[in-house]
């Protein structure tokens, strides 16, 4: 699209100028634009992404009107997921759980994102680096939960999600309640 083009060059353009003493006009700047136009996040995710400075993403997600990393991480990975190609978004996945764990690791909505569009090559991907530890995707304590939200998913998100499950080495006891519920 057409439209992304300057605002990509307007992104590169303000964080060339990042610095520590300007970091705090520019995330209020971008969070404004955010506030107009959505993809300035996903946008800033992505690029950031691609300079190996994610860390900086949450310090614009404090200044956004969400105000917290988990909404605002969701959110425009959404918006990755839906406008932009599946290989960009299942491409910055990995290095997002890797980045930021304690709003990835048992997210019910990320999950979902990435399960809901997945096709095999993609899931085969996510598998491996589940099994390499370079992604934790559940989260023990919290993963009954997790899994009943599961059973209102398509029966292939669902599929998708215990074969995650079963790459995470998950213990089986930390499963048993929710087999009782599956009919």
């Amino acid at each position: 699209d057409d439209t992304q083009v300057p605002l990509h060059h307007g992104i590169f353009q303000l964080l060339s100028i990042l610095t520590k003493d300007k970091r705090p006009r520019i995330w209020k700047f971008l969070s404004e634009f955010y506030n107009v136009e959505p993809r300035v996040g996903y946008h800033l995710l992505y690029y950031l992404y691609s300079r190996a400075q994610l860390d900086l993403y949450s310090e614009f997600a404090s200044y956004t009107a969400a105000g917290n990393l988990k909404s605002c991480l969701t959110e425009d990975l959404r918006i990755c997921q839906e406008e932009d190609s599946p290989a960009t978004f299942y491409r910055i996945i990995p290095d997002i759980y890797l980045k930021f764990p304690a709003v990835t690791t048992g997210n019910a909505n990320l999950l979902h994102l990435i399960v809901s569009c997945i096709d095999s090559q993609q899931l085969h991907t996510i598998i491996c680096n589940v099994m390499s530890k370079k992604m934790k995707i559940f989260n023990v304590r919290s993963i009954s939960s997790l899994l009943r939200t599961t059973l209102e998913w398509e029966t292939f998100e669902q599929y998708c999600v215990w074969q995650l499950l079963s790459a995470e080495s998950v213990p089986s006891e930390s499963v048993i309640d929710v087999l009782k519920d599956i009919k």
